[in-house]
C-alpha cells in the first residue's frame, strides 16, 4: 500500500520463557496520504485477538481479516482516513525453534538446560513478532518495551531507558526509542546474559550465556576497532550511543546486523585459548568487522528493495576484509581476498547460467551457493576495482556524500554511483552499470603492435558460446622498461576494441596490475609470457600479480 506509511511502533511484548508464548501489543503511527479505507500489515504466525483505530480520544475496534498465504492482515477502518491514523493491535506468537522471528536459543547452565529468546528479522520475518509493514523501505522509529523476570536481562537495539519492578519476580524494561529504520534491523532479547564492557563514546558490550564472558574479549576489542575503522574511513559517526556483540548458540546464520545489537553464532565471537586456530582468529576478526560495516551499508543507508541488497553485502565483505588488513597487515588479507573472494567470484560468474549483481525482481534474494559467489564476493570485488580506479581520497569522499545524502533512508544503486561522480570526474555511472546490471565478466584478449598494446573484449565463459556484451572496463597495465624502471598506464576500454601507446624500450607489461580489474586477460604474445615467467622466478612481481599470470 504505496500510500500508506509507518511513522513510529510501540511494541511492548511479554515473552513466557517457560511455555514458549508471548504477548505482544503494538501501536502503530501511520501516515496515510490519500484517503484510505483499510490498511494492509504483514503477518506470520501470530494469534490476532483484536485490532483498533483512534478515533479521537478513544480508539474504535475495526474488522479485520488474515490472509496466512499472503502472510497479511487486513484492518478495515469504520471511515474513511487520511492524515496521522493510529492502529493498536494485541495478539500472542509462540517463541518459536526456527531460529526465525522471536524464538528460542538453548544452553546449559549448572547441569540445567536453560533458553533465552531473541529475534533474527531478516529479511522478512519481524512479521512473526509484530504486524507490521516488512519491507526495508518501511522506515519508522520504535519504542520497545519488555515484561520479563526479574532475574533476566534484556537487551534491544538501544540502551535501556527504564527499569521498574512489578511485583510476582516480574519486571518492565524500557529501551530508548530507536532511530528510523527498517524492521529487518529490530533486535530484542531477553535471557540470563552476561555482559563485559569497553567503556568510550559508544559503549561497545560483547554479551554472552553465563560463564563465558572471559572467552568474548577477543571479539569485544576488535569489535571497538572496527567501529575506529568505520568511523574513520566514512568519515561518517556511528550514530547510536552502545553497540552490543551477542552470542548465541542457536544460530540460523554466522551473524546478523541488527542496528546496535549485533547477533554471532557463538564460535564466531568467542576465542577459546588452545582451541581457536589462527584461521579462526582471521574469520572472527572478518566477521565483527563485516558486521560492523552494515551499521553504515544496510542500517543507516538501507537498500530501498531487496535487488539493492548487495549495497549491504559487497561494502561489508570488501571493508570487512579492509579493517582486518588495517590491524593485521602479517595476515596478507587481500591475498587472501583474491583467493577468497575474487576467485570464487570468477569461477562462479564463468558459468552460463550466472545473474548479474544486481539480481532482477528483488523481492526476495535467497542467499544461496549459488547467489553468494555474486551478491558478496563479486560485488565486492567489483568495490574493490572502482576504488583503485577513483583513488583512495574519491573513493573515501563518495562514500561520505553517499553516507550524508541518504542517512536514515534508502537508496539504489543509482544513488551510489552519483555520489561518486559528484566527487571524481570519471564516468563513474557508464562503468559501474555495464557491471552491475548484467550478468559475467569479460576476458581482454591483448597482442603488441610496436609500442602499442591492442585490447579486445568478449564475455568469458568456460563452455563456448556468443555473447552481445561488452563492458567500460578500467585497465591499468605495468610496464617494464630496459632500463629498469617500471610505471602504470590506466586506460577505460568502452568498447569492443582498444588501444594504448606504452612507449619504447618496453620488455613486458602485467595487464591488470595488482588484480584489481574483474577481469581475466589472454597474452597473444610468447615473448611477453616469457619475459613476465622470468620476473616471475625472480620474485619481481608481486604476489597478486603472480596470482594473476594463469
Amino acid at each position: 500500500m504505496i500510500s500508506v506509511n509507518p511513522i513510529k511502533y510501540k511494541i511492548h511484548l511479554e515473552p513466557d520463557l517457560k511455555n514458549f508464548k508471548f504477548a505482544g501489543s503494538t501501536e502503530i503511527l501511520l501516515d496515510a496520504v490519500t484517503q484510505v479505507d483499510e490498511i494492509i500489515l504483514n503477518t506470520l504466525e501470530l494469534a490476532i485477538w483484536n485490532c483498533k483505530v483512534r478515533v479521537g480520544e478513544c480508539f474504535v475496534d475495526c474488522p479485520f481479516y488474515v490472509n496466512p498465504a499472503k502472510e497479511e492482515v487486513t484492518v478495515f477502518l469504520p471511515k474513511e482516513m487520511a492524515g496521522n491514523i493510529t492502529l493498536m493491535i494485541d495478539y500472542v506468537g509462540n517463541i518459536n525453534d526456527k531460529m526465525a522471528g522471536f524464538y528460542r536459543s538453548q544452553y546449559k547452565s549448572e547441569g540445567n538446560v536453560r533458553y533465552i529468546a531473541v529475534t533474527q528479522f531478516e529479511e522478512s520475518d519481524a512479521r512473526r513478532a509484530f504486524p507490521c509493514f516488512d519491507h526495508p523501505e518501511k522506515k519508522a522509529i520504535f519504542d520497545i518495551e519488555m515484561i520479563i523476570d526479574e532475574n533476566l536481562a534484556a537487551i534491544s537495539n538501544q540502551p535501556i531507558s527504564e527499569e521498574q519492578p512489578l511485583g510476582g519476580a516480574r519486571k518492565l524494561v524500557k529501551f530508548r526509542q530507536t532511530p528510523k529504520m527498517s524492521t529487518y534491523l529490530l533486535f530484542f532479547g531477553a535471557g540470563e546474559f552476561e555482559f563485559i564492557e569497553d567503556p568510550g563514546e559508544v559503549l561497545v558490550r560483547a554479551a554472552t550465556m553465563p560463564g563465558m564472558t572471559e572467552y568474548a574479549g577477543f571479539g569485544l576489542e576488535f569489535g571497538r576497532k572496527s567501529l575506529d575503522f568505520c568511523e574513520d574511513n566514512f568519515v561518517t559517526k556511528y550514530p547510536l550511543p552502545k553497540l552490543d556483540l551477542i552470542a548465541i548458540q542457536d544460530f540460523a546464520f554466522g551473524a546478523m546486523e541488527n542496528w546496535g545489537a549485533i547477533t554471532f553464532r557463538e564460535n564466531l565471537l568467542l576465542h577459546f585459548p588452545e582451541i581457536t586456530s589462527k584461521a579462526g582468529e582471521e574469520r572472527i576478526c572478518e566477521v565483527v568487522a563485516h558486521e560492523i560495516v552494515h551499521q553504515w551499508f544496510g542500517n543507516l543507508v538501507t537498500p530501498s528493495d531487496w535487488k539493492y541488497l548487495w549495497l549491504n553485502e559487497s561494502f561489508a565483505t570488501y571493508f570487512g576484509y579492509g579493517a582486518v588488513a588495517y590491524y593485521h597487515p602479517e595476515w596478507d588479507i587481500w591475498e587472501q581476498f583474491l583467493n577468497g573472494q575474487t576467485d570464487t567470484a570468477l569461477e562462479r560468474d564463468a558459468l552460463q547460467e550466472t545473474f548479474p549483481i544486481e539480481i532482477p525482481g528483488g523481492e526476495h534474494v535467497v542467499i544461496n551457493t549459488s547467489t553468494a559467489p555474486i551478491i558478496y564476493n563479486k560485488g565486492a570485488s567489483i568495490l574493490r576495482y572502482i576504488k583503485e580506479y577513483m583513488g583512495d581520497e574519491s573513493f573515501k569522499e563518495g562514500l561520505k556524500y553517499y553516507l550524508k545524502m541518504n542517512e536514515y533512508s534508502c537508496a539504489s544503486s543509482s544513488s551510489m554511483w552519483e555520489s561518486f561522480e559528484q566527487v571524481s570526474d570519471k564516468p563513474i555511472t557508464r562503468i559501474m552499470k555495464s557491471w552491475i546490471e548484467q550478468p559475467g565478466f569479460p576476458i581482454v584478449e591483448v597482442k603488441r603492435d610496436g609500442h602499442k598494446l591492442v585490447f579486445t573484449q568478449k564475455r568469458f565463459t568456460y563452455l563456448p558460446n556468443e555473447y552481445n556484451q561488452e563492458w567500460f572496463i578500467p585497465i591499468t597495465i605495468r610496464v617494464f622498461y630496459e632500463n629498469g624502471e617500471t610505471r602504470s598506464i590506466t586506460t577505460l576500454l568502452d568498447r569492443k576494441q582498444g588501444v594504448v601507446d606504452i612507449g619504447r624500450h618496453v620488455i613486458s607489461y602485467k595487464v591488470n596490475d595488482r588484480q584489481a580489474g574483474f577481469f581475466r586477460v589472454r597474452y597473444n604474445d610468447e615473448g611477453n609470457m616469457h619475459e613476465l615467467g622470468n620476473r616471475v622466478s625472480r620474485r619481481e612481481i608481486l604476489s597478486e600479480d603472480r596470482w594473476g599470470l594463469q
